[in-house]
């Protein structure tokens, strides 16, 4: 869900969105990526930086270092989450020294999912990914 626009409801819509798949087909596991500085859809799943906040890998991390996306657990069942990184705010400038700057993202999913759950996510079995322009 993409909007330059705050306070639209991205959000929320993820949020429900995530929560509405999952209740209607609970075979379905959903992937929700925070893209977001503020870190608001990854404090809604639970997600707390400052355990370890410099060591944590997250969507920055794996923009940066063009790796897997770091793949969590949330507290609902068949819901994972790439956290946000209040640093997305600055990505621009170090995307701007990649050789692709618009194709860091694309490979990152194209990469093996980094797995930091409990369980490990069987690579035959695919992550939904839905994007909504």
């Amino acid at each position: 869900i993409v909007n330059n626009k705050g306070g639209v409801g991205k959000t929320t819509t993820v949020q429900s969105l995530a929560a509405a798949l999952v209740r209607r087909k609970r075979s379905l596991r959903i992937l929700v990526v925070d893209l977001d500085p503020q870190c608001h859809l990854s404090i809604l799943h639970g997600w707390n930086a400052s355990d370890d906040y410099f060591s944590t890998p997250t969507i920055y991390s794996a923009m940066r270092k063009g790796s897997g996306l770091p793949v969590y657990r949330t507290h609902r069942e068949g819901v994972f989450i790439v956290p946000g990184d209040s640093t997305m705010q600055d990505v621009d400038a170090d995307l701007f020294r990649q050789m692709n700057p618009k194709k860091v993202l694309q490979k990152c999913f194209g990469l093996r999912l980094d797995d930091h759950t409990d369980k490990i996510c069987p690579a035959d079995k695919p992550v939904l990914l839905t994007f909504i322009y």
